[in-house]
């Protein structure tokens, strides 16, 4: 847990300075693509989170591999966590990342998740009702769920609606078993 609370410190100076040099885009296409090679190489991953190689390796490493791919600024933010002995939040930049922008961009994340894919015109209806009660822009992210039986089951940051057949079931089941009890 302390990775992750540091982590927001180092993004949202990180965010900040992308920010003011007009570089947001960049930046996040650069930490997607660091996400994407630390998680198709867990060797490297094990490398960078290793504490007994020294940072010059890994910076070295860094240099080596992502130095032509990177914007200067995401390529010293990587520097800098590794100087500062910090490589336990890179798993956590990306997301950090995105949450802050989010955040500020007045944007939601919502996944919805059903048994069959959803009708374009079903989606941006779901879409319309949770702009309407989060009062920010949302993007949707759909999930095929046989599990919920039916019905839909929506996330959005700590709320879940869970409209699924499922879920109605355990309810069902919940209150019949405290009749008993009664």
């Amino acid at each position: 847990m302390l990775d992750k609370s540091v982590a927001v410190g180092y993004v949202q100076a990180l965010f900040e300075t992308a920010k003011a040099r007009g570089r947001f885009p960049e930046t996040v296409k650069d930490l997607e693509k660091v996400a994407q090679l630390l998680r198709e190489n867990p060797e490297l991953k094990r490398i960078l989170l290793h504490p007994a190689i020294p940072r010059e390796r890994k910076s070295a490493m860094i240099d080596s591999l992502l130095a032509p791919h990177l914007d200067p600024l995401v390529r010293n933010f990587l520097r800098l966590i590794i100087d500062k002995r910090r490589e336990g939040i890179l798993e956590f930049i990306l997301d950090g990342y995105k949450s802050v922008a989010d955040l500020i961009g007045g944007v939601a994340r919502a996944t919805v998740q059903t048994v069959i894919p959803l009708m374009e015109e079903r989606l941006a209806r779901i879409e319309e009702i949770l702009k309407r009660l989060s009062g920010k822009r949302v993007e949707i992210k759909t999930e095929i769920n046989p599990e919920i039986l039916g019905g839909l089951v929506i996330r959005m940051g700590n709320t879940v609606i869970d409209g699924s057949v499922r879920g109605h079931l355990v309810n069902l089941r919940r209150r019949l078993m405290e009749g008993r009890a009664a």
